[in-house]
């Protein structure tokens, strides 16, 4: 692919598409103020328009070509000002393919290829083969493909897992979505240009054909109609985009697929992921289950699109064991904070601001003051909010459970917040609360978090949990005294101690009341390390002292600026795998760290050589 190339011509109507798919309201709109008008330029202008815009996709078909070279990816565009984008392969992210309608048809796809910071629609190539788009995959991946597959990467191959939504689920999925109020909310609003239809003499003629029905009846029937087709048109759309869902977990990402229409595979980083959300809707909390997203950085994306479905119908119950088979690390939370008594009237009355509007409507409508029966629900939905607010920590992860109206819980890790903040308004401080707010970067920009009326007591907790520290809380470097005591417990793995007092290796320990639970190891050659040395103490396996104590020493590489972690094992490659390291070919390691003493004389040649971006 090392010469330049154009889409197939197809390109030319997909382009056409999208630019009637994103302005259909508009042309909806246009289409009925221009049946109501007597004069004929509504329609020539919109004849005139979309012949214009086919003239554009033919001269932007012609003008756009790509391709990789030297591993760059070089994309040349632009019909009167001429664009060029090249992005090398050590900047793309992730590489997702999309069959949409059209291609389909012709056997093509689409391919968005996103890097860091960048904007995902600058880097789409619209309409090319798959044998091209596979090819594209091979050329721009980050690490050299051998053409002779090792005898690991086929166990890898078979080890790779995947989650498929069964049929049963997608139709109770389909039947318990939420949806139906956002596509209500565009119909009413649709509706409101149809004020021509809807006039006195109108509804009078209707009511005549309709005897029994008053005004206010047929209203109530309206509505009912319009939430009938949202609840339809829900419906079919989560039938159409997660037919055929199915989740894989590869050595260094998850791909998403999903779509029965328009085929999508996405792509999703694990060294991207900055937190998990678990999503209970009204309809499915009762039968206990959610939507789970993935809240990813590194590209940047539509504001709508910032989260990313990495389940779209799960039950509560599996998701411990979606964590666990994904790679997703997390371990429940110790210390747990909820809402004091003293702020449950603030969490009832909240919802309850609503009822203010009740004296301005009533100037319009009669029957307003009905509307005071609201106070019931929207009381009861304020306690919900008061019981389920929860805030829980530990030393390297964090859970946030709140409710907007779905009931919603944030998983995340401390290293991966990008900012704690507190806030205090005048009826708080009189009670001594306060509300936290916890940020992570969602796509190019960030997605917040947070918790209502808590102790004043509790930012400052959270702001330590948070505060960028040196050396982790629970993890010291070992003094000259405590080597030799060390050296005995990495002698109990058979791990090598011969060379621990090289100035280059950085020896971490966790003691509770003098007595050694764990070491850790740290060889930094710039901006990569070897982590080494890591030992529990038999009395506190099986504890989640090992996860702790690994979590620690990356965030202790990360302060240091390394960007990857290397290590050899031969006994721990699956607990490694867990965190997100990937079996490598030794030769894949970097020369400096080959050249270390642990690599080049210590360890066995059978040791497994892993690697983890941080």
């Amino acid at each position: 692919m090392s010469e330049f190339r154009r889409q197939h011509p197809i390109a030319m109507i997909t382009q056409l598409a999208s630019v009637l798919r994103q302005n259909l309201v508009p042309l909806v709109i246009f289409f009925v103020l221009g049946a109501q008008n007597s004069q004929s330029y509504f329609f020539e202008i919109f004849w005139i328009g979309l012949a214009s815009a086919f003239i554009f996709g033919i001269a932007g078909w012609f003008r756009f070509t790509f391709r990789v070279h030297e591993g760059e990816l070089q994309i040349n565009k632009g019909v009167f000002v001429r664009k060029k984008l090249y992005l090398s392969k050590e900047r793309i992210q992730v590489i997702d393919v999309t069959e949409g309608i059209i291609q389909r048809v012709f056997g093509l796809v689409q391919v968005e290829v996103k890097s860091a910071g960048g904007g995902t629609e600058k880097a789409t190539i619209s309409a090319i083969t798959k044998e091209e788009a596979e090819e594209l995959q091979n050329l721009l991946r980050k690490d050299e493909v051998n053409e002779e597959i090792t005898e690991t990467e086929e166990i890898q191959k078979e080890e790779e897992l995947s989650w498929k939504l069964p049929s049963r689920d997608l139709f109770f999925a389909a039947l318990t979505s939420g949806n139906f109020g956002l596509i209500a909310s565009i119909l009413t609003a649709t509706s409101g240009q149809l004020d021509q239809f809807f006039t006195e003499e109108n509804l009078n003629y209707i009511i005549d054909i309709l005897p029994g029905y008053s005004e206010f009846s047929i209203i109530i029937w309206v509505v009912v109609i319009i939430l009938f087709l949202s609840y339809l048109f829900s419906f079919i759309g989560v039938i159409l985009r997660y037919s055929d869902f199915k989740i894989t977990r590869k050595e260094k990402e998850i791909l998403i697929t999903s779509g029965l229409l328009e085929r999508k595979q996405i792509t999703v980083p694990f060294n991207r992921i900055q937190a998990i959300r678990f999503v209970e809707g009204i309809l499915r909390q009762p039968f206990g289950y959610g939507m789970v997203y993935v809240e990813s950085a590194g590209f940047e994306q539509k504001n709508n699109e910032r989260s990313i479905v990495l389940h779209p119908f799960l039950r509560k119950e599996l998701l411990g064991k979606l964590f666990d088979e994904f790679n997703l690390e997390f371990v429940e939370p110790e210390s747990v904070v909820t809402p004091p008594k003293r702020a449950l009237f603030r969490y009832i009355r909240r919802p309850n601001y609503l009822l203010l509007l009740v004296p301005l409507i009533w100037i319009f409508w009669e029957h307003a003051p009905w509307l005071f029966l609201l106070s019931i629900p929207l009381s009861m939905f304020g306690w919900l909010e008061y019981k389920d607010a929860e805030l829980a920590f530990s030393s390297r992860f964090m859970r946030l459970q709140y409710r907007q109206l779905a009931k919603g819980t944030a998983f995340l890790k401390r290293n991966r917040a990008q900012a704690v903040e507190s806030s205090v308004n005048p009826f708080q401080h009189r009670k001594q609360l306060q509300s936290i707010h916890v940020t992570v970067a969602s796509g190019s920009g960030g997605r917040t978090f947070s918790i209502q009326d808590l102790e004043n007591k509790v930012f400052p907790q959270v702001g330590e949990w948070i505060s960028t520290m040196k050396n982790p809380g629970f993890l010291a470097p070992v003094s000259g005294k405590h080597i030799e005591e060390v050296k005995a417990l990495l002698g109990e793995y058979d791990l090598p101690v011969s060379d621990l007092e090289d100035s280059k290796v950085s020896l971490f320990s966790l003691r509770e009341n003098e007595e050694l639970k764990g070491c850790v190891g740290l060889e930094v050659f710039d901006e990569e390390a070897l982590l080494r040395s890591l030992a529990v103490h038999p009395d506190n396996r099986g504890t989640g002292l090992g996860w702790k104590i690994v979590g620690e020493i990356e965030e202790v590489a990360r302060k240091s600026g390394v960007h990857t972690l290397y290590l050899l094992t031969e006994t721990a490659e699956s607990f490694f795998s867990r965190f997100g390291y990937s079996t490598i070919n030794r030769a894949e390691v970097p020369l400096s760290i080959q050249q270390s003493k642990e690599f080049s004389e210590l360890c066995a040649e059978t040791a497994v050589a892993m690697r983890k971006e941080i």
